[in-house]
């Protein structure tokens, strides 16, 4: 029979690798949370990313540190609505496509939110899918919600077909900034 000191410690184990943070993945996070904060310019607005730079110099620094400061990054972006982390299996987008693709959502947030907010006829006129429970919106934030969650799948889609050659689909993207979608059934028309 073992004692107690021989019997490996399975949780210690799967608690360090759990905290390992590679060299690669750091630069893919950091990239991400880089690409957000050039494409949310009023990001010092939300008070609780102003530590944000700082943690991400301390991680650089200190690579040892990184999981740690990692958590503290993503608690800072915990109510943020369109964070740069991936939750689930994540995309297999490039991160220049996700930045690009984040980028230009994020400005289409904006308008659609100023769009809202400055016309009666939006605000009476456009109302939720019935799937989503019908009705107006309730403010600007769920109409631009809405019609960014919609821009997003099209870019999604449009990428996914332009990597796949898809010369039959309705957009393709080649995943660059500025996004320019090649409608591909008007060039069959002429």
């Amino acid at each position: 029979m073992l004692s107690r000191a021989e019997i490996p410690n399975r949780r210690i184990k799967e608690e360090k690798n759990m905290a390992e943070m590679t060299e690669e993945k750091w630069t893919t996070t950091k990239t991400l949370i880089e690409g957000w904060f050039s494409s949310h310019p009023d990001w010092e607005q939300h008070v609780e990313l102003i530590a944000v730079p700082q943690l991400m110099a301390a991680a650089d620094a200190k690579p040892e540190q990184r999981e740690a400061l990692y958590g503290a990054i993503r608690t800072c972006f915990a109510d943020i609505q369109d964070k740069p982390f991936r939750s689930g299996r994540g995309s297999t987008m490039p991160d220049a496509v996700l930045i690009a693709r984040d980028a230009i959502l994020a400005d289409y947030f904006n308008a659609q939110v100023d769009l809202f907010n400055s016309n009666v006829s939006i605000q009476t006129l456009e109302m939720r899918h019935g799937k989503s429970g019908g009705g107006n919106y309730t403010d600007a934030t769920e109409y631009a919600n809405d019609k960014v969650a919609s821009r997003r799948q099209m870019l999604n889609k449009a990428y996914s077909d332009f990597t796949k050659n898809n010369t039959n689909a309705q957009y393709l993207w080649n995943g660059e900034n500025p996004v320019v979608l090649v409608n591909t059934s008007s060039e069959e028309d002429e």
